[in-house]
């Protein structure tokens, strides 16, 4: 992941050509997505709609994230980050739900947990940025 401090988008960084692929927190949902990949190759038969249900959440997260770098109406950006952070949580729902499932042992999914937590924290930080400026 790039270093120093990405994850929180400021209007100075983006006169500086900072493009959405650079952000610390979209780095790591496309880890997310590359990990989420992973599992799902992994998994028996019969989780179908599961499956399907975490590919979009995960979609959702990245895209999301990448619109709301590209808004310039603060509610609009507000809204995308906060259907982001909405589709962080629900792919570690998804994630315990095939754990209780079986279709994946608990200490499988700790590093896609892990990486959901951590975007939703940086996707929370990006949003409290966005309100203490209002």
């Amino acid at each position: 992941m790039a270093h120093g401090n990405m994850d929180v988008p400021g209007g100075r960084t983006k006169r500086m050509g900072m493009s959405f692929e650079k952000l610390r927190v979209y780095q790591a949902a496309e880890l997310l997505d590359a990990e989420v990949q992973r599992l799902i190759a992994r998994m028996p038969s019969g989780h179908g709609s599961d499956v399907d249900h975490l590919r979009r959440a995960v979609a959702s997260l990245l895209y999301n994230i990448a619109e709301a770098y590209g808004c310039s109406s603060p509610g609009r950006k507000c809204n995308h980050l906060e259907v982001s952070r909405g589709s962080s949580d629900e792919a570690r729902a998804i994630l315990r739900r095939l754990v209780a499932r079986g279709a994946l042992p608990q200490h499988v999914i700790e590093k896609a947990g892990n990486l959901t937590r951590a975007i939703a924290k940086m996707l929370g930080s990006w949003l409290s940025s966005l309100e203490r400026r209002k």
